[in-house]
Formats: C-alpha cells, structure tokens, sequence
C-alpha cells in the first residue's frame, strides 16, 4: 500500500531509527558480499553498510525518501556499492540474490494486511542467495495490545520531538489511534514551527504482529525462524518485550 510523505525532509529528521539498529544490522550483515533492504526510505542504513564492504540495494515506494537517499549517499559515500530503486517490496523483482534481505525500523507492519505482510516476506526469500538471511526488526506490542484499554485517540500534550529545519525549530506532536481486533496503529504527527511557517503533519499507520504471530507469518513465506530477540542486544523476547528482532532463512 503506497503512502507518500509530503514532507520526506521532516519526516527523515523524525525517523531516525531505534537505539543500537545500525550497530546490529553491520553486525548481521558481517560476511555478506550483497544486501538487499526493504523499505530504505532516506537511505539511513544503507550509507554505513556501504561504508563497511557491502554491495547495497535500497528499495522504496516513496519518491521524495529516494531522492534523500541519493543526495545523502552522494554527500557521504557509498557510490558504486549502492543502487536504489523505486518499487514496492512486495513484487519488485531484482536481478541477481542477495546474501541479506533487511527489513528494518517497522517497515514490515508499514503493510496493511498479514496477507501483504507475507508476501513481503515471501519476495525477501525469493531475492536470497543460497545461505542468504532474512533479517528484519519492529516494535513488540504484546503486554499493550492484551493490557491497554482501547479508548479515543490518544494526544501528547508535550512535544516528543524539537526539529531544525528551514532556519526554525519544529515542536512535534503525536496522536495515536488504536485498534484491537484489528491490530492497527495510526500515529500522526503534527509538525507545529517556531516562526510564522504553516504547520504540517505526517501520518503513520501500521498493521502490527503479535509476537506469536511471527513465526506463522515467516513460515507461511516460505522462512524459517533461525534466531529471534527481545532487542538489538540479544535480550531474551518475551510478553514484556517492547523490540522484535528476527533472523531467518529459506525453509
């Protein structure tokens, strides 16, 4: 499902991963000639991996993040070990395979249906190598989806974030929305300026997994779980987790 960011510069500075993501994925990746990643929206992860040997493929459905990622990989690196493509990770078809396949910072739940999650999943392991992995990471939600009470869209009153941008600092402001028996978060953001700029927002939305639901989507890819944690620390994945990190291989 295509979601076009308005305000791709914004949302790049908002977006700037999960704690400890970069160091994981270099270290998930140690070995491989070729990566693949889903989803490389401002080209975030692909600038480091090309930095440390790899050949990097980034694919996303979103033009203004793409041509983020070009200027940044142009600024800072990567050159001839980097590609990118506009596609949608659920049917592009590359040339060649790929030791790793990636799928980082949620953009498996950026899909909108368990069915759309499985046949992202089912491209990953068409597009590996033999011996190639698929790893991606999101949120887990388990304790907040079996504990929380679902009620009206829930505002901060507080910024979660203070951005620079065009000469002026940006207050950001989240609303969540949820669903329980559908599994759907809708996050907006609102982008509110210092000075006279017009305020802008940025919506999210997101069809999560439950942490027992992971294996069957994988299997149902054609994949084999070979590893699983509960964070980018090798913490042990539980109902009290809030990280999901996952490896696996072509079953």
């Amino acid at each position: 499902m295509e979601h076009l960011i308005a305000h791709p510069e914004l949302y790049a500075l908002l977006h700037q991963g999960t704690p400890g993501d970069e160091a994981f994925y270099l270290d998930a990746c140690h070995g491989a000639r070729s990566v693949l990643e889903f989803g490389c929206g401002h080209g975030r992860l692909m600038r480091p991996l090309a930095l440390a040997g790899h050949r990097v493929t980034g694919i996303d459905q979103d033009q203004g993040l793409l041509a983020l990622a070009q200027a940044s990989i142009a600024r800072h690196g990567g050159g001839p070990c980097t590609a990118l493509h506009h596609g949608d990770m659920r049917t592009a078809s590359l040339d060649g395979r790929f030791d790793r396949v990636i799928i980082p910072y949620n953009g498996l739940y950026c899909l909108a249906s368990e069915a759309e999650q499985v046949a992202c999943l089912t491209n990953a392991a068409r597009h590996l190598a033999p011996g190639g992995r698929v790893v991606f990471d999101a949120y887990a939600i388990d304790a907040f989806h079996f504990e929380a009470d679902e009620d009206d869209d829930e505002t901060d009153d507080d910024p979660v974030a203070s951005l620079a941008w065009r000469g002026t600092v940006w207050n950001v402001f989240e609303t969540c929305g949820w669903k329980r028996s559908t599994q759907r978060l809708q996050v907006r953001y609102d982008f509110q300026p210092a000075d006279d700029s017009t305020p802008v927002s940025e919506q999210v939305d997101h069809r999560y997994l439950l942490t027992g639901q992971v294996a069957r989507v994988c299997e149902s890819a054609g994949l084999q779980i070979l590893h699983s944690a509960g964070g980018f620390q090798n913490e042990p994945l539980d109902r009290d987790s809030e990280h999901l990190v996952c490896i696996a291989q072509a079953a």
